[in-house]
């Protein structure tokens, strides 16, 4: 939670949902990528609005690499895969705390694994998150020990969760995209999307992403 939050009591907060790579470790999103220090930073320095960071994990059955898959392709799997992150998280948070409820108050950020996740969502639910970061992601889910076969046989399934396959032949979502680099497409003959390079404010991007929110500026000191 950022300091406002607290000595603002009537104030709604946008909300970035930060995801580390598989298995990972939720600490390391503060000790070691330091999410919370660069907040507060951007937000002193009047580039990113206060918003809450939620830091988790994107393994939701493990030891079992889901890859944010919200359909299961196999009856075997219907347990395992659920849309947790449009719904469930969601419902949760907004239950509980100040959160804008509106698409453009919600933005989704990761690594490696979460940073396709993060893409994956935007582009997948963009009624519930207006823009999708991520940093050294892939943009496709591979299919390995950790996976197990997540697409049961079906290509049809396996394309649509192919990022670069996405962005070819789909209509375009309207959210905003970011990546760092390097990133890699795992599917054979489709490319990385070209999406524009990750700057140094990455969560100053994902609380700014859309039109319906304010500018940031000065904030009021607790």
């Amino acid at each position: 939670m950022p300091p406002e939050y607290f000595c603002q009591p009537h104030r709604v907060f946008p909300t970035a949902v930060v995801l580390t790579g598989y298995p990972g470790v939720a600490e390391a999103l503060y000790k070691k990528l330091k999410y919370p220090a660069v907040e507060a930073s951007l937000v002193r320095g009047g580039q990113a609005q206060p918003m809450i960071l939620v830091m988790l994990r994107p393994t939701v059955a493990p030891p079992r690499d889901t890859e944010c898959m919200k359909r299961a392709a196999r009856a075997a799997d219907r347990d395992l895969l659920r849309p947790f992150f449009a719904q469930d998280l969601r419902a949760a948070l907004l239950g509980h705390y100040r959160i804008g409820a509106g698409v453009g108050s919600w933005g989704v950020i990761g690594d490696s694994t979460g940073g396709y996740c993060a893409l994956k969502l935007a582009l997948e639910d963009p009624a519930d998150y207006s823009a999708g970061v991520g940093l050294s992601a892939d943009y496709a889910a591979p299919k390995d020990p950790t996976t197990d076969d997540l697409f049961g046989g079906s290509e049809k399934v396996r394309l649509a969760n192919n990022l670069s396959w996405r962005l070819q032949h789909l209509p375009q979502a309207p959210v905003s995209l970011d990546r760092g680099s390097p990133a890699r497409s795992i599917l054979p003959g489709f490319p990385v999307p070209q999406l524009p390079l990750l700057t140094p404010e990455v969560t100053a991007r994902v609380s700014q992403s859309h039109r319906h929110l304010p500018a940031a500026g000065p904030t009021p000191r607790c």
